[in-house]
């Protein structure tokens, strides 16, 4: 098949669509058939013959099985799929200190867990839970200046229970610990 059939090319463009499963079809039996004995047998030939058996299966498929093209998904403007996380990204920004669980997010704009993450993460460029962790370390920041706080209560303060993992998120998002950064803000302001 390697010269191409004007025919074929919505075929080879994924531009046709077939039924799954196709019931007592002779033709398309007799073919597979005709496939599998030249295979086994390889007698002078037989690649013409296989080949003779596909188009005879396109030609079957074609004329029997084919299903009508889906009709093609509204998609939506980035403003508009935004709109639609709005709620939960005002969630987020008011309660990220929070236990923040995704199937209350996904609710808030009325999805699916599973089409809330790919949506968040093509929006924002983080997955949910990463976003919730960027937007912590950056209220820390904030709070990093006031020396009245230490680092455990920073970390609370901003919903990690644990400081040693409040420490580690914070490393991998500002690549150096909150008591450095505590010290550059308090060296700069001498």
């Amino acid at each position: 098949m390697s010269q191409q059939s004007p025919q074929l090319a919505p075929l080879l463009e994924n531009q046709l669509f077939f039924k799954n499963k196709i019931e007592k079809n002779q033709p398309l039996t007799t073919a597979i058939e005709a496939i599998i004995a030249e295979a086994d047998g390889q007698q002078p030939g037989f690649e013409l013959s296989i080949q003779a058996a596909v188009y005879q299966i396109i030609v079957e498929l074609l004329r029997n099985c084919q299903q009508p093209l889906p009709a093609p998904k509204q998609s939506l403007r980035p403003a508009e799929r935004f709109e639609q996380l709005r709620p939960a990204l005002a969630y987020l920004d008011a309660h990220y200190s929070c236990n923040i669980q995704l199937d209350a997010l996904a609710s808030l704009a009325n999805m699916s867990p599973q089409h809330f993450c790919r949506l968040f993460k093509n929006l924002t460029g983080r997955r949910p839970m990463e976003y919730v962790n960027f937007l912590r370390i950056n209220k820390a920041l904030l709070l990093l200046a006031d020396k009245r706080l230490n680092i455990s209560e920073i970390a609370a303060a901003v919903g990690f229970s644990d400081s040693n993992y409040f420490s580690r998120i914070f490393k991998k998002y500002q690549q150096t610990s909150p008591t450095k950064i505590r010290q550059q803000m308090q060296n700069q302001l001498r």
